[in-house]
């Protein structure tokens, strides 16, 4: 069994170099107490400069689209910067220093000009810190991995680095519901590149299986267990699951008694 020291070695390549971002002399190391105090002023402060620049980028884009129903051809509107970037830094000198907390915002927020190589190097020895410093933090790891997967050229980690964290995860995580998380995202990560849409849908169908045998009664092996019922009896040309209830009269009914007839059915409710 992979632990994460072995899962970060080759993650890395095989390349066993130090943190990029290396604890500072012992001399700054602060107390629990007071990093998460720090952490928790610090978070506030960002809530506070994000919901700002939230209702400045909803501001531009009302402004916008006003301009737009005047002058079709009116210039494109100047967004504001985002807040994230101002703040990393800041939060990083608390993960140095120690907080978990800070850490795994880093993590969600990961923002860096280094190289793409020490980005990814730097990216992988936080997120296995935050692996091996107790189950508290645990519950954020697959989040992040899904943050950060593949959606475009800026996407911090490619198809195989994502799906080798999550691994890690599903392998050293004790939680049953980190690990469900973790082999959810897995089973729903895009085809390998050559596979066929029909061998693609036939190797997910099965991973979701084993998910739901794995880890039964979690969130993730229901979610499993949802999908492996809509795939095999909720598809176009399949006979519909019967359907029991009263009728407007109070009098049970069942969908099958229509059985060779037409019949609409409406799903509604308060939501």
């Amino acid at each position: 069994m992979w632990t994460p020291t072995v899962a970060a070695f080759l993650l890395l390549g095989g390349a066993a170099a130090p943190h990029p971002a290396a604890p500072p002399p012992q001399a700054e190391e602060r107390s629990l107490e007071d990093l998460k105090a720090a952490f928790l002023g610090l978070e506030d402060e960002y809530t506070d400069a994000y919901n700002a620049w939230r209702s400045e980028l909803t501001s531009v884009n009302t402004q916008y689209r006003k301009a737009r129903e005047a002058d079709p051809g009116a210039a494109p509107p100047v967004y504001p910067e985002r807040v994230e970037p101002g703040f990393f830094a800041r939060f990083d000198r608390l993960a140095q220093l120690g907080s978990m907390e800070a850490q795994v915002w880093c993590l969600k927020n990961y923002v860096s000009d280094a190289p793409k190589e020490a980005r990814e190097q730097d990216f992988v020895w936080r997120f296995i810190s935050v692996l091996q410093d107790g189950q508290e933090h645990h519950g954020a790891l697959p989040q992040i991995v899904s943050m950060h997967s593949p959606r475009g050229a800026d996407s911090l980690l490619d198809s195989k680095q994502a799906a080798a964290l999550l691994t890690v995860v599903e392998t050293a995580a004790p939680s049953s519901d980190v690990k469900s998380s973790a082999a959810y995202l897995l089973a729903s990560m895009a085809p390998m590149d050559g596979l066929s849409k029909e061998l693609s849908s036939t190797l997910k169908l099965e991973s979701m299986r084993r998910l739901a045998k794995r880890y039964p009664g979690t969130g993730s092996a229901k979610q499993a267990e949802a999908y492996v019922f809509r795939m095999e009896h909720l598809q176009v040309g399949m006979v519909a699951p019967d359907i029991v209830g009263k009728d407007v009269d109070g009098n049970d009914m069942k969908l099958s008694d229509f059985r060779g007839k037409v019949a609409v059915i409406d799903f509604w409710g308060f939501w």
